[in-house]
């Protein structure tokens, strides 16, 4: 294959395979035209192995794949298919804005017009009657917001 070796080094322009450096010296080392038949191969391998998956599962083309057809194990004795853990959105329920699918609630933070965050307010919590889980309530709010505001905001 043509790829880097997924190597630490091939971040710091010093990429074993050549493919990811701006080092004249080491981008010898990717030589195009013995590439060409690795890749060819490989895609046409990786199209063969596609497939016959899609045989085996008694489909007739990739586009027939549904979630239902991918499981996830769990734990040693729980496994379930991708459409248990991932429902599927109704059309256009991003565009109305009730999303019930809590992994997508962070669909509110987003803006066409930009990749920046917006800010992030906290909603506002109810006093609950008991005084003692006034306190609880405020702080899984405000982390919360920290979490929100670092999964936004990370470089990493």
């Amino acid at each position: 294959m043509v790829g880097t070796a997924c190597s630490a080094s091939a971040r710091s322009d010093r990429c074993p395979t050549g493919v990811t450096t701006q080092d004249p010296s080491r981008n010898r080392a990717l030589v195009v035209p013995d590439k060409t038949m690795r890749v060819y191969n490989y895609h046409r391998a990786t199209l063969h192995a596609l497939a016959e998956l899609i045989a085996a599962s008694g489909l007739s083309h990739p586009q027939d794949i549904r979630p239902i057809h991918f499981s996830h194990r769990l734990s040693g004795t729980e496994v379930l298919s991708f459409a248990r853990l991932y429902p599927q959105l109704r059309p256009g329920e991003l565009l109305e804005g009730h999303v019930e699918n809590p992994r997508f609630h962070a669909w509110a933070f987003a803006q066409a017009e930009s990749f920046a965050p917006l800010p992030v307010t906290p909603a506002p919590v109810p006093a609950p009657a008991d005084p003692e889980a006034r306190g609880r309530d405020q702080s899984s709010s405000i982390r919360a917001v920290a979490f929100l505001s670092h999964s936004w905001c990370s470089t990493e």
